[in-house]
């Protein structure tokens, strides 16, 4: 899937797998009609990133955990920290 425009070069495209093949009605299999409104959904949450005003590459909720889990990678690790909850997830 691209989701965004190219300005210069070729566009690589993003391959999407599903990890968790759940059911999308009680005992019935995913359908086409559902496979496609996955993809539609996936393609428009592409636009949904509020830094740009285009399509980005991942959908917006990929691309907001991506920056959050930097965020808190690159503060948590830096600040120091009472020896009570060193071993803890206390970031969570």
């Amino acid at each position: 899937m691209v989701a965004h425009p190219v300005t210069q070069g070729i566009a690589r495209p993003s391959l999407y797998k599903l990890v968790d093949s759940y059911k999308f009605a009680e005992g019935q299999e995913p359908g086409q009609g559902q496979w496609r409104a996955l993809m539609q959904l996936t393609y428009k949450l592409c636009f949904m990133y509020y830094n740009w005003t285009g399509a980005i590459k991942v959908p917006a909720p990929t691309m907001m955990a991506h920056k959050l889990a930097y965020l808190v990678g690159s503060s948590v690790h830096t600040q120091d920290m009472a020896p009570s909850i060193s071993e803890t997830m206390y970031y969570l």
